[in-house]
């Protein structure tokens, strides 16, 4: 429900404005959630089973041919982590790689909350469009990195089943 009402051009200037803040306070607030809190596929990081595998995103979505053109600001804030590109097949730093999949999501889930709050300056229609653009800027990016994440799990996986037994328990006392 519309409460404030400005000229249309000054309404756009702050969507514009308002949409950047709220991804940059999405972006700092995931930046500086605990790597505990993201150390498991719990709650909106748990895959669904129509995610089996990579069937959904590999064969309906073919995500592995646009994701690349995407852009990627891990490293945005500092102390950050870039996943353009792998740097390592070492399991400590695929492991990292998982966690900051889920921080990714969790700044993109958080970027579309602040959505129903356009309602308030924006005639209805707007305010439909900009949950439609929350939804459109966000959810491909979710899908990367859920795409990303279920692929580095299943290479840990793979990994951790070419060591011997011995080495895993071994790996597994450290």
């Amino acid at each position: 429900m519309q409460l404030v009402f400005l000229p249309l051009g000054f309404t756009l200037l702050i969507d514009c404005l308002a949409w950047a803040l709220f991804h940059v306070i999405a972006g700092y607030v995931a930046w500086r959630t605990p790597d505990a809190r993201l150390s498991a596929d719990k709650g909106v990081f748990r895959f669904r089973k129509w995610e089996n595998q990579e069937g959904f995103y590999r064969k309906v979505l073919r995500i592995h041919r646009w994701k690349g053109f995407f852009p990627e600001a891990g490293g945005f804030f500092p102390g950050g982590f870039s996943k353009k590109h792998m740097a390592s097949r070492q399991p400590d730093y695929m492991e990292r790689f998982v966690r900051e999949t889920r921080r990714g999501e969790l700044s993109h889930w958080l970027s579309m909350l602040p959505a129903p709050l356009f309602f308030l300056w924006n005639d209805w229609r707007i305010g439909i469009g900009m949950l439609v653009y929350a939804l459109v800027v966000n959810l491909p990016f979710i899908a990367i990195n859920r795409f990303n994440r279920r692929r580095l799990q299943e290479a840990l996986r793979m990994a951790g089943n070419r060591q011997g037994p011995a080495s895993r328990r071994k790996a597994r006392a450290l």
